[in-house]
């Protein structure tokens, strides 16, 4: 509306009159029309006047109004054709822009009778901002406009507000610049470049046109409301005083204002007066625009969420989120979210939140609120992927805490570079062990430990300490440090008795060096001390399957389930021993069966049934009386696949496949496993068997090789003896084979055999050949120890022998140093003893030069009184030398003493500054 008002009066009407006759109108206008009607009918340019002000103020209706009565009761033919020109132009323009139909046909009305003066220009103009603000298009009438004047800076005015709109800023400023050199003193034109100027962020620029624009008038509302915005927005002392000084001059012009209410709103709310606050938030409500009346409700929200009425301030923000669909206002959105938030109504501030990043992009507060949303919704990918996304742009401990904790075991790596973030802020317990961690989990082993000793050094007795010592033992474990880390696990036995893993993992090692005796003995005095301990029993019970005991681990088995229900790892060891050793036995395995199927009922992802599952099923003879057939192992499978991809997953698929017949599903899940998991003896030897299955020999012959090249296993040499005997069988029946590769194959086969022990094809059991290699490999895994050994002992003496020449080094480092800073000590000590030397002398000198200069001094003033004297005398006595030689010689004298004297002086001087110099050294 700025911009009409300025346009169609945006001065005093000038004619051709006496000066005196101008009206100075008071603003707010508050004069009582009705008593001086008869005075503006006898003067209808100060009647002008009064609407132009009335138009400025807003109150275009009083206006209309007030101008009909003055001009329609006098005669318009006594009037002169321009206060009648005047009078349609004005009464069309007042029309405009109502969005009345019968407002629309009083103004065409009156801009067609106004056209017989010539106002062709003003009526196109007219018409084309009625259509601008009807949101047409209405480039055309001004273009039409300026074609009858080059001039017409209405014209000019409305194609800059028709680019303003097409977002052409650099157009629509050149055409403002124009009109305002047409018409320097309109107020709209200097807010239309304001506007321009504070979109292109030239704020400065934006001011000195709003600043000018009051300049010319004073109750501009447009550049009231805009300067008070933007030095709300700059927020100095001085800034902030003036907005609300523009803010107040607005309400006072309009009491309506909404914009100006808003500016003062929000200063009401940062003093944290609720009151004040919640009464402009009533007038944006009540007389604001849609977007005003949505910052109103907002505003009234915040209130109450201070005031921590929840309920009210839900009403408020749901009343402003329903109105605002495309989120112009992201704060009114995260607030909603905050409180469904506290109601646990996690599904719909998910879908808040998610809208709001879709309009306005990526927010600290709305990202952070988002993760903690997916993070309650258990979307684990989701919480790290949009708390990542908050911690760009701000590092936030809880945020950076939560993440790493996330990506731990999954991603370790980027577990760390958030650890690091945080351990750079704040430095704790707490982060250094899981950074140890996540050291541990990508092999960084020297910084695993080093990370844990700092974080044992740093805690004081908290609870984090056996686990950190623990987690330094797992470290040195990997290192081959068993010493060092059988101390940590017993000081942590000392210290927590309760503490199994650590007796565990001492149980572990002791088996690994094949202490059998000793660590079944301790495993049974830990479950003596602590009969509740199941992960112990659970241990002895694999012990004793691996020795062959299974009666007894099955009986441990049994004694875990029925006192705990709900451990699967004991169903699962269990299951295990039903399937491995009671394979003769088909009621055993059926039992192992429905105890897999009891697992999977309570866990549908865990890899280890549903492997053991697959296997025994697929190893029974009755497949008519399976309770679960393999399609459903092989879904559930990939549904695990999915969730937590894994080599034993994608194996016991490939294993499902080939057990169903299906070959090649089979084939192509082991063919997957090799790509994503490289090359493993069990997955070459399934793929062999399916080509086998598929009567591809050759094919299966290779897979055989690549699978011999990595581990000489009997089973698969066995199998290569099979698959060699029918491919030559086939290339026999065929007749395709040359004698030279006949020859070449049978060789290879020889060969290979010839490796286990000379087998001679069948002449010997799969039994034996596994014997004699348990027994090889047994030798080896000694001799791989004791290399082991050797070369850590080294290591240790070449370790040693380094820190000690270091130590031997930085010793005589040091000592250098020393010598180094008592010859530095010395010198400034003979310096000093030197300078001080130097000093005496030339004080010294000193003394003497002032002595004689007394001295000449004395003999000065002897001198003069001798002169003065024989002066005397030869004045009273009968000399014969004449009195102008006498005087000569007097003078001759007193030159040859004053030289004499400056000479000495120079002397002196010198001297000094000399000992001046000195002491200043």
């Amino acid at each position: 509306m700025s911009e009409l008002v300025a346009i169609f009066a945006p001065e005093p009407i000038k004619l051709m009159i006496d000066p005196t006759r101008y009206v100075i109108i008071p603003r707010p206008i508050t004069i009582q029309f009705h008593k001086l009607k008869s005075y503006f009918q006898k003067d209808p340019i100060a009647t002008f006047q009064v609407v132009a002000a009335l138009v400025r103020e807003q109150r275009r209706e009083e206006a209309q109004k007030f101008l009909l009565e003055i001009m329609t009761n006098s005669s318009l033919t006594q009037l002169s054709q321009s206060i009648e020109r005047y009078f349609y132009l004005v009464i069309g323009s007042l029309n405009a822009y109502t969005g009345n139909e019968q407002n629309n046909k009083i103004c065409h009305e009156y801009l067609e009778k106004s056209k017989r003066f010539g106002d062709n220009e003003f009526t196109e103009c007219v018409y084309g901002f009625n259509a601008f603000y009807s949101k047409k298009p209405g480039k055309d009438y001004f273009k039409r406009a300026l074609e009858l004047n080059k001039n017409y800076a209405p014209a000019l005015i409305g194609l800059a507000l028709c680019e303003l709109k097409d977002h052409k800023d650099g157009v629509a400023l050149s055409y403002f610049i124009q009109a305002l050199k047409k018409q320097p003193t309109n107020v709209s034109i200097r807010c239309g470049i304001g506007r321009i100027y504070y979109s292109q962020k030239e704020i400065k620029l934006a001011i000195r046109c709003y600043e000018s624009a009051l300049v010319l008038d004073t109750i501009c509302i447009d550049a009231l409301i805009n300067l008070s915005r933007i030095y709300w927005d700059i927020r100095t002392p001085q800034t902030v005083k003036r907005a609300l000084e523009l803010a107040n001059r607005a309400l006072m012009i309009d009491n309506k204002c909404a914009p100006a209410a808003i500016v003062l709103c929000e200063a009401a709310m940062k003093c944290n007066n609720y009151k004040v606050a919640s009464e402009f938030a009533n007038i944006a409500i009540n007389y604001g625009n849609e977007q005003e009346k949505i910052y109103g409700h907002f505003t009234l929200g915040r209130i109450a969420h201070q005031k921590q009425d929840f309920i009210k301030a839900k009403e408020e923000y749901n009343i402003a989120y329903l109105s605002d669909n495309k989120c112009t206002f992201p704060a009114l959105h995260y607030r909603m979210a905050q409180v469904l938030f506290r109601e646990k109504n996690y599904i719909q501030v998910e879908k808040i939140l998610m809208n709001c990043l879709k309009y306005n992009g990526g927010d600290f507060d709305v990202l952070k609120l988002l993760g903690f949303t997916e993070l309650k919704l258990n979307k684990i990918n989701e919480t790290i992927e949009y708390l990542e996304k908050a911690s760009v742009f701000k590092i936030d401990y809880k945020i950076e805490l939560i993440v790493s904790s996330l990506l731990e075991e999954k991603q370790p790596k980027k577990a760390l570079e958030h650890y690091q973030r945080i351990n750079e802020v704040n430095s704790t317990v707490e982060v250094l062990n899981n950074m140890g961690c996540c050291y541990y989990f990508i092999q960084e082993l020297v910084k695993s430990k080093e990370c844990f000793e700092k974080a044992l050094n740093m805690d004081k007795g908290s609870e984090l300490r056996t686990t950190l010592l623990f987690n330094k033992g797992r470290v040195l474990e990997e290192m081959k440090l068993w010493d060092e880390a059988n101390k940590c696990y017993q000081e942590i036995i000392k210290d927590n008795p309760w503490y199994f893993d650590a007796r565990i993992r001492r149980c572990y090692h002791l088996w690994d060096e094949k202490q059998y005796n000793l660590a079944s003995q301790e495993l049974v005095e830990t479950i003596n001390n602590f009969p509740n301990c199941e992960d112990a029993k659970l241990l002895l019970g694999e012990m004793l399957c691996q020795q062959g005991k299974i009666d007894d681990a099955f009986k441990i088995f049994n004694s875990v389930t029925s006192h705990n229900r709900t451990n699967l790892y004991a169903f699962l060891a269990l299951a295990r021993v039903m399937a491995k050793y009671g394979r003769q036995d088909p009621k055993q395995q059926l039992e192992a069966v429905k105890l897999y199927g009891k697992i999977l009922n309570a866990d549908p992802t865990n890899v280890l049934a549903l492997g053991g599952l697959a296997l025994t099923t697929a190893e029974r003879k009755e497949t008519t009386s399976n309770p679960i057939p393999f399609n459903v192992i092989i879904e559930s499978l990939q549904r695990v696949n999915d969730v937590c991809p894994s080599y034993e997953v994608m194996f016991s698929m490939g294993t499902c496949y080939y057990n169903a017949r299906n070959i090649p599903m089979a084939k192509s899940t082991f063919e997957s496993t090799l790509n994503q998991y490289g090359e493993q003896v069990e997955v070459l030897n399934g793929l062999a068997q399916c080509e086998f299955m598929l009567n591809r020999y050759k094919e299966a012959l290779e897979h055989l090789e690549r699978a011999l090249k990595i581990e000489p296993v009997s089973q698969i040499v066995y199998n290569y003896q099979l698959v060699a005997s029918c491919y030559l069988e086939e290339q026999k029946q065929k007749k395709k084979l040359y004698k030279e590769e006949n020859e070449q194959l049978r060789q290879s086969v020889v060969g290979y055999l010839q490796q286990f022990n000379n087998l001679k094809y069948k002449m010997k059991t799969f039994e034996e050949n596994w014997k004699s290699l348990i027994e090889q490999a047994r030798k080896d895994q000694e001799e791989k120890q004791r290399l082991i050994k050797e070369h850590e002992e080294q290591r240790k003496k070449k370790i040693e022998e380094e820190n000690q020449r270091k130590k031997e080094e930085e010793e005589k480092e040091q000592q250098r140093k020393m010598e180094e800073k008592k010859m530095i000590i010395e010198k400034t000590k003979k310096e000093q003893e030197m300078i001080g030397k130097r000093i005496e002398e030339r004080l010294k000198d000193i003394e003497e030069n002032t002595t004689e200069k007394k001295k000449k001094e004395d003999r000065k003033e002897k001198k003069e009184r001798k002169r003065k004297i024989l002066e005397e005398d030869e004045t009273d006595g009968e000399n014969k030398v004449p009195y102008k030689r006498k005087e000569r010689l007097n003078e001759k004298k007193m030159e040859e003493e004053n030289k004499e004297g400056s000479v000495e002086e120079k002397k002196e001087n010198h001297s000094i500054e000399q000992s001046d110099d000195v002491v200043s050294l």
